[in-house]
């Protein structure tokens, strides 16, 4: 869902600067991160480490 509505809104985007475009990879990546990094931390197994280093 996250990915067509990055793309209806970036349909008609012209002229988008380098900043933006970072921004946008950064907000995508993050898209893409969070359900491994809530499973991570929300594992029972002996992953304390992991879960305190994170």
């Amino acid at each position: 869902m996250h990915w067509l509505l990055h793309q209806r809104l970036f349909r008609y985007a012209k002229g988008i600067d380098g900043g933006a475009i970072r921004w946008n990879l950064a907000w995508l990546l993050m898209i893409v991160i969070t359900p491994f990094a809530t499973k991570l931390l929300t594992v029972e197994a002996d992953a304390f480490q992991v879960q305190f280093t994170v």
